[in-house]
């Protein structure tokens, strides 16, 4: 297969304070810092836009996440670790998913003496799906969400909404006082939409590796998702749909013809990976969530 099993397969950590330990993934860290010539500084905000200028270079995509899920079906093994996402950027142009970016994020920062710690999010009815970054500057508290794409560090505020702008959308950042939540909206010249909320309370590693390793056998997974941001435009596929956004709107398509040819002309993906993903996705669907090693000692 296009990525062996052995490259896959990391080693067996049946401790959640191995896996997610930043300081146990130095050589992923350092390796992604060789890559992008990327200058270590002192913790600040500048230090931390450079860093983000660079980690946006990582695509959204479930390509890595579907085939891993296919060959491994073994909660340690599903989970791409920083050693793995660099490698697989490096070799095979791929990023990952919210989960993956956020901890390799995380590793990244806690190793320069940023301090930060990952909340879970909810989208729509879906609770705990999604995971953000908050990382403390200055006695000031600050979003940084790789996931979403996000390209900017957005300040938590509790009195008034913070609006920013980016090439691609303008982001609104609003603290709810009735239900406690940060809610985060993006817009253009058109419309407004609710994208998600979050509560400022750090998760456990414990509940992050169970809501990392559910994420697996979701709907997300039975369909190819891809999104990139590439100049002042976002690019995003979801099966054969293709949308381009930029802060003027949306054009939005179906890709009916050359579907592999476009994600290798957009993302730099290889069409064998892509049909490799396409192939396990039917297996996938079938493959019942395992009891985690959590579930197994309540």
């Amino acid at each position: 297969t296009a990525l062996s099993k052995k490259r896959l397969r990391n080693v067996m950590l049946p401790k959640t304070d191995i896996i997610l330990n930043p300081f146990k993934h130095k050589y992923g860290v350092k390796d992604f810092f060789e890559h992008f010539s990327l200058k270590i500084e002192s913790p600040s905000i500048s230090f931390l836009q450079d860093i983000l200028n660079c980690y946006m270079v990582f695509p959204y995509e479930n390509i890595s996440k579907i085939i891993k899920l296919n060959e491994e079906n073994k909660s340690n093994e599903l989970i791409r670790l920083p050693e793995e996402i660099i490698n697989d950027h490096k070799n095979y142009n791929l990023g990952g998913t919210c989960f993956s970016l956020t901890f390799f994020l995380q590793s990244i920062l806690t190793l320069h003496g940023f301090k930060c710690y990952p909340v879970m999010a909810n989208m729509r009815n879906r609770p705990n799906v999604h995971c953000v970054l908050i990382v403390i500057l200055n006695n000031s508290k600050y979003l940084v969400d790789p996931g979403y794409l996000l390209t900017l560090p957005i300040e938590l505020k509790f009195n008034n909404p913070i609006v920013c702008s980016t090439f691609y959308s303008n982001i609104e950042l609003i603290f709810n006082r009735k239900d406690k939540h940060f809610h985060l909206y993006t817009s253009d010249r058109i419309q407004k939409k609710w994208r998600y909320c979050f509560q400022d309370r750090s998760v456990s590693s414990e509940n992050f590796l169970r809501f990392w390793e559910n994420s697996f056998y979701q709907g997300t997974m039975h369909g190819i998702c891809l999104n990139q941001i590439r100049g002042n435009e976002m690019f995003y596929i979801h099966n054969d749909y293709f949308q381009i956004t930029s802060i003027k709107g949306k054009q939005k398509t179906r890709i009916k013809e050359n579907y592999h040819s476009i994600i290798r002309e957009i993302f730099s993906i290889s069409p064998e990976l892509v049909e490799q993903a396409q192939a396990a996705i039917s297996g996938n669907i079938k493959i019942k969530k395992p009891i985690s090693f959590f579930e197994s000692n309540e």
